[in-house]
């Protein structure tokens, strides 16, 4: 998420004292680029010279055109500009930025992974597989289950708590709203339907402002691919099984 970082330390504690971590399924073998893997842009966040790394977010859902060219798709405020390198938590190169746009809700990157690297990638979402599809405001109920799989300060630090829950409020075609743990690091996170297994949004910002007040909105992934395609990148999502628990 954008730079709140005590409004992030904050929440990030609370969840620790009164949540119950989420128990994910049994998934399958973890791969460096997927999503809800972590991400870093060094360009942007050059602190590889301290311990702890404040400066990181995470990956979001894998796309294609019909060449099968791969991309990857997470907030726009986790990178600098339009042929920013990306890397993987192994450090190593991974991607280019191709397309960047930071507007209200609308806060998105397109990452073009290198080809040399196309055996690292899955489409599952780390710790709870799918997306299945893509989620529309016809697809979800109010109240559904989200899941999704994070890098944020402290809860990202701890294996257990990397895979979490919440709730959806609403969603419209353009963006949603949710109540979750979702926290600073956590920015590009995938978040999915528990019901359905498909794809609804990425993370990208406290929702304070919204009615009513949320702790997350972001753009939906119905609305990413309908701006890129304005942009002229016309690709589909990449689909996993959805893991049962």
């Amino acid at each position: 998420m954008k730079r709140r970082s005590a409004v992030a330390l904050g929440s990030a504690l609370l969840a620790i004292c009164v949540a119950v971590p989420a128990r994910a399924p049994a998934g399958p073998p973890i791969a460096h680029i997927q999503p809800g893997a972590p991400l870093t842009d060094p360009t942007q966040f050059p602190d590889n010279a301290i311990p702890y790394s404040f400066h990181r977010c995470t990956m979001g859902f894998i796309l294609a055109d019909r060449r099968k060219v791969l991309y990857m798709v997470t907030a726009g405020h986790c990178v600098t500009a339009k042929g920013a390198r990306t890397y993987t938590e192994t450090g190593q190169p991974f991607g280019t930025v191709v397309f960047r746009m930071q507007s209200g809700t609308d806060d998105m990157a397109l990452v073009k992974i290198d080809r040399a690297r196309y055996k690292q990638v899955s489409p599952s979402v780390r710790d709870w597989g799918g997306p299945t599809g893509v989620a529309t405001p016809a697809t979800v109920r109010k109240n559904d289950q989200l899941k999704f799989s994070g890098f944020s300060f402290v809860l990202g630090d701890i294996a257990l708590t990397r895979a979490r829950t919440g709730v959806l409020v609403k969603q419209d075609t353009v963006h949603y709203m949710a109540d979750t743990s979702a926290s600073e690091g956590d920015s590009g996170a995938p978040f999915i339907d528990a019901r359905t297994g498909q794809a609804v949004g990425i993370v990208r910002d406290f929702g304070l402002t919204d009615n009513p007040p949320v702790t997350d909105d972001g753009p939906t992934l119905q609305r990413i691919l309908t701006l890129l395609t304005k942009a002229g990148f016309r690709l589909h999502l990449v689909t996993a099984p959805l893991i049962r628990s």
